[in-house]
């Protein structure tokens, strides 16, 4: 399955700054609308952008697939993303509001013809160890964020 996603908020330079972005999207997830959430991805004007760039390194393929991508394909994955993380975050016990960051792992790769960030953020609420799973692109310039998603409960230590 590919994540492309969302119109990024803040400029994310440095693969390590993924993790602090996304547990404030997290610690956040609560208040902001879906219309608020989906800005702190991709958007699709730059998904379009990368694509017709006959000068990046994206291969034809990867290419095809972004230009193919459709503002309401994106809105839909947000709403999607959005929702299944709160029904998830309820069904475990994840209070929000008051999550605080145990770490960030990340793996950058190759594909297509662009750098992804694949990455696992370790985060605590109410006393409960949890994970998500996150996605980002690098452009050439910054590190965009396509998804997060895959919420679950780790053993406590």
């Amino acid at each position: 399955m590919t994540f492309v996603l969302a119109g990024c908020s803040n400029k994310i330079s440095e693969p390590e700054d993924i993790g602090p972005q996304v547990i404030d999207i997290l610690a956040d997830l609560d208040d902001e609308s879906r219309q608020e959430f989906a800005k702190h991805f991709i958007s699709i004007k730059k998904i379009h952008a990368l694509a017709n760039d006959r000068t990046s390194s994206l291969d034809e393929s990867r290419r095809r697939e972004f230009l193919f991508t459709s503002a309401s394909d994106l809105k839909t994955r947000y709403a999607l993303m959005r929702k299944g993380l709160k029904i998830e975050g309820e069904r475990l016990g994840v209070t929000w509001s008051d999550i605080s960051k145990e770490g960030f792992n990340k793996r950058l790769r190759e594909y297509g013809g662009t750098t992804y960030v694949h990455g696992e953020l370790r985060f605590r609420s109410n006393g409960l160890r949890f994970s998500v799973s996150t996605l980002s692109l690098f452009d050439g310039e910054e590190y965009l964020l396509i998804a997060i998603g895959n919420l679950r409960r780790l053993k406590s230590l």
